[in-house]
């Protein structure tokens, strides 16, 4: 028994010294990185409203200012979905690293279970130590001396020695055990910390994404459609042909139609844009 209940305690301690470094690095190091670069929603604005504004409103819809605006989507969308992915990587190794944490666990109820089996030992061995006094004291007569009196003498010293060694492993064992569950509720509180942080990133990435893909379209709108509502055909096709992730409320604000007004001739025609 207590050769199990050592190896138990030493496969748990080599989880803990192996998982517990691996938490931290994981936890502290890659969240961290990824958090500070997230775009936020004034810099992917900020990005594309600068290009948009700085040649003038006649050129918003040029050539130049179009590859421009492309490009600063292509790098802020890449820049997101790498992030994303890397944040998908983190998640799945601090997930794996709870499951291996988790067998300390396991591990712990084993020890528990032949806890339970050497306390319910004691009781029988004091069983026995009774019996063998009242034995002992019975025997009279001839029967008083010899093999007999040394055979219940052994029984009753060895008994009482074996529920002393019982009951002193259990406290030296136990000891052991209460501080290695209490070293790997650390790394655990760090992974579960570290798993609810990362939901939260994957939100705000998620919302960048959508300001990205938002920002863009409300821009190919404004260039590529003479419409501005559903019932033009282009504009229909412009709005059912955008990426789920385009936040199709958001068109109304920021780029159009409060930041750029087009300016039409007699026919409905754009003719040129002006910055609001």
């Amino acid at each position: 028994m207590s050769r199990a209940i050592v190896t138990l305690i030493q496969q748990s301690q080599q989880i803990l010294d192996a998982m517990g470094p691996k938490v931290k690095a994981e936890a502290n190091k890659k969240i961290a990185e990824i958090k500070q670069k997230i775009p936020t929603k004034g810099s992917v604005k900020q990005m594309m409203m600068d290009e948009i504004s700085s040649k003038g409103p006649e050129l918003v819809c040029s050539i130049e200012v179009r590859n421009r605006i492309d490009s600063i989507y292509d790098k802020l969308k890449s820049k997101s979905v790498k992030l994303q992915f890397i944040l998908d990587q983190s998640n799945e190794k601090l997930k794996k690293l709870q499951e291996q944490l988790l067998k300390i666990g396991e591990i712990i109820l084993i020890i528990e279970g032949i806890f339970v089996v050497l306390n319910a030992l004691v009781p029988v061995l004091q069983t026995i130590i009774t019996a063998a006094q009242v034995g002992l004291f019975l025997l009279k007569g001839p029967a008083a001396d010899g093999d007999a009196t040394i055979k219940f003498a052994n029984s009753i010293n060895k008994s009482n020695a074996k529920a002393e060694e019982i009951k002193n492993s259990i406290k030296v064992f136990k000891k052991k055990v209460d501080k290695i569950t209490k070293k790997a509720l650390i790394p655990m509180g760090i992974v579960t910390l570290a798993l609810g942080v990362i939901t939260i990133i994957k939100t705000t990435i998620i919302t960048v994404i959508s300001l990205i893909e938002s920002f863009y379209l409300k821009y190919i709108l404004m260039c590529d459609v003479e419409g501005d509502s559903m019932e033009d055909e282009d504009y229909a096709d412009a709005i059912n042909n955008a990426p789920d992730e385009a936040d199709i409320t958001l068109i109304e604000d920021d780029l159009l139609p409060g930041t750029i007004e087009r300016i039409r001739n007699a026919n409905f025609q754009v003719i040129r844009y002006r910055i609001a």
